[in-house]
């Protein structure tokens, strides 16, 4: 198994073909829909536009904007906007992200129904900042959309924070100062309800500026006393720390990894706090050290969620951003050992071409999606903005083709482009691909006949 069979880029495309390619965002369903319409099957576009296909809704972008321009292309758009209004998700499912996501775009290009939509979704909400909707209105509205909103809602608001972040937003939008706005908050605090929504803002406030109060998570004097034992300065608390050893000097690095190795004997966790500060383009030996003894002691796996092998595996992927010689063997045994996934992504910076094989083995053996997507994941960083040998653009295609996340197939396309290795066929329907364009003004293609 090397190439994909150059059948599966072919137009027009079969009705399977097409609804694929539509789950997976790939830019070919446009050119399908552009070159020769997509007869019956606008029923399954319109489900698609209210279904979240979407392998990762965490990680991957909205395909409201590639699938509204779909719609467009075949005459569907009036339909469209009658089915999302009409819609009605289970709150907080994927499904209702999607709508709200079509909702959320549709307003952007000034589509009133769906701005009026996100008003209704946000001022009815228990807590009104799920979501991005009330950023996407600050946005597209200005202080006269967070008035409203603070109109409506009042001080029925989760946390005090949330409040506190609509003024911070709307002092970004429109350049002024955080008093300012809270001043033009102040105007109409006659009204009852945007008095409450000040007096939640104006007590976070004081929250945020009362000695040793800080919105960042304690952790405990042992992290603190660890960085302060080699030479750095912080504050108690997570983020002062990691900033701290992100600025730490090359022997404060390297000290560090030293005292990390010793902590670990008795306090694995505050061992993993303190190497996940260290920059990954800055691993000491003393880091390299720990982190093989991690894998060496434990297999690296994320299965059952257990601490030890999670660890492992954390460290696995931080030795792929070393290039040191202890590696290679050792990935070789954790391939050996069955876990193929963790092993690649530890030859990332040591790959050689003689390596290729284990990597179809690991593609290959992939049992399910998940296990797929991890394994071209990891092929994918070997290559991706790295000048690792060639056999490289079967791989890539391959990964291109099956990855069933969008962002390891833009970033299987910048590896091959990189190379001048990727195929006009890819570069035709790239532009069209979910993931690929800005869509903020997007160019309408002229519908099918």
């Amino acid at each position: 198994m090397t190439r994909p069979d150059p059948s599966i880029y072919a137009l027009p495309l079969g009705q399977a073909a097409f609804e694929d390619a539509v789950r997976r965002g790939l830019g070919r369903a446009h050119l399908h829909a552009q070159q020769h319409g997509i007869g019956n099957q606008g029923h399954f576009l319109l489900g698609a536009c209210l279904r979240n296909d979407v392998y990762d809704p965490q990680c991957e972008a909205s395909r409201a904007p590639y699938l509204i321009q779909l719609a467009r292309t075949v005459g569907l758009e009036a339909e469209l906007h009658d089915r999302l209004l009409a819609a009605d998700p289970e709150p907080e499912s994927d499904n209702a992200w999607q709508v709200e996501a079509f909702h959320r775009q549709l307003a952007k290009e000034g589509y009133d129904p769906s701005r009026e939509w996100l008003y209704k979704r946000v001022e009815g909400s228990i807590r009104p900042l799920c979501g991005h909707d009330l950023f996407d209105l600050i946005e597209l509205d200005g202080f006269s959309g967070a008035l409203r909103v603070a109109q409506n809602v009042g001080d029925r608001w989760e946390f005090g924070a949330d409040a506190y972040n609509v003024v911070r937003n709307v002092a970004k939008h429109i350049d002024l100062s955080l008093d300012e706005v809270i001043e033009r908050f102040d105007a109409h605090s006659h009204e009852m309800n945007v008095s409450a929504f000040l007096g939640l803002v104006r007590r976070h406030k004081d929250q945020q500026a009362a000695p040793g109060v800080s919105h960042i998570d304690p952790v405990g004097r042992s992290m603190q006393e660890v960085v302060e034992q080699i030479g750095l300065r912080c504050k108690p608390f997570r983020l002062s720390v990691a900033k701290a050893i992100r600025n730490a000097t090359e022997d404060q690095l390297e000290a560090l990894g030293r005292e990390t190795r010793t902590v670990a004997r008795t306090n694995p966790e505050l061992a993993n706090q303190l190497v996940r500060g260290v920059p990954r383009d800055r691993i000491p030996p003393s880091v390299v050290d720990f982190h093989l003894d991690r894998v060496r002691a434990h297999p690296p796996t994320t299965e059952g969620r257990k601490q030890a092998g999670v660890f492992s595996w954390q460290s696995a992927l931080r030795l792929g951003h070393v290039a040191d010689p202890r590696i290679e063997p050792l990935a070789l045994d954790v391939h050996e050992a069955g876990y193929e996934v963790a092993a690649i992504a530890m030859l990332s910076s040591v790959y050689r071409a003689q390596h290729e094989p284990l990597l179809w083995k690991t593609i290959e053996s992939a049992e399910n999606i998940y296990a797929l997507h991890s394994a071209l994941d990891a092929v994918i960083d070997i290559f991706h903005e790295r000048d690792n040998p060639s056999p490289r653009r079967d791989l890539l295609l391959h990964a291109y083709a099956y990855t069933p996340c969008t962002n390891c197939r833009a970033r299987a396309v910048e590896a091959l482009r990189a190379t001048g290795e990727l195929p006009a066929h890819i570069e035709a329907e790239w532009p069209f691909d979910a993931e690929a364009v800005g869509w903020d003004d997007p160019q309408t293609p002229t519908p099918a006949s």
